[in-house]
């Protein structure tokens, strides 16, 4: 069985260096997080099968091993147990969640900054007082589940499309008067029965291991 340093060096150098960062990034915040979020012996086990030279391997052997390195197979649950969704990896003091429905969402892991709760972010009203049409900034995408700090979640279903919106109040853990023009995306009150999210926290700690 492999430790947790080896598994995450190995996990996180093939899943995270697309994003343009170096792997001692993540180690160094792996090792300030790991109080609040655990990676679990079933995540860092072994391959299901081994090969030597000479060796014949099976279809389904190699097909296992496959399977395993799938890193859709590697889900986030709270301190409850409860499947979060697929872990997508971890930037920004952020965990990276994509559950069952289809939805992005952003879990705050700073023990500083309210860990277990979505990420928050600005959401905008053409309105003065934060009421009306919502929207969210334009460099998120289609599906994905915003705090507005307030515990109010908010999301831009999943065939949004980018507008140009002029827009007098947002609200960041409180409504704020500001006015300005964005490219947005239009964003809904949280259906629960849509995101497949009731909560804008979870209870921790966080674990990462396979489904």
């Amino acid at each position: 069985m492999r430790s947790i340093s080896e598994f995450f060096g190995t996990f996180a150098s093939g899943l995270f260096k697309p994003l343009g960062r170096t792997i001692t990034h993540y180690f160094i915040y792996a090792i300030l997080v790991l109080p609040v979020i655990l990676l679990t012996p079933a995540a860092y086990a072994g391959l299901p099968h081994t090969f030597s030279s000479g060796t014949t391997a099976k279809s389904s052997e190699i097909n296992d091993n496959f399977a395993y390195v799938n890193y859709g197979n590697i889900v986030v649950k709270d301190g409850n147990g409860n499947e979060l969704g697929t872990f997508l990896g971890m930037s920004g003091g952020m965990t990276m969640v994509l559950n069952s429905n289809g939805y992005l969402f952003e879990i705050m892991m700073d023990p500083s900054n309210t860990p277990g709760s979505i990420k928050p972010n600005n959401i905008y009203f053409s309105s003065t007082n934060c009421s009306g049409t919502a929207y969210i900034y334009g460099s998120f995408i289609g599906g994905t589940i915003l705090s507005d700090g307030g515990g109010h979640l908010y999301y831009a279903s999943k065939n949004a499309s980018l507008t140009t919106i002029s827009y007098k109040s947002y609200y960041y853990y409180g409504c704020s008067s500001s006015s300005g023009t964005i490219t947005a995306l239009p964003a809904l009150p949280n259906d629960s029965s849509v995101t497949g999210v009731s909560s804008s926290s979870f209870t921790l700690p966080l674990t990462v291991g396979r489904r």
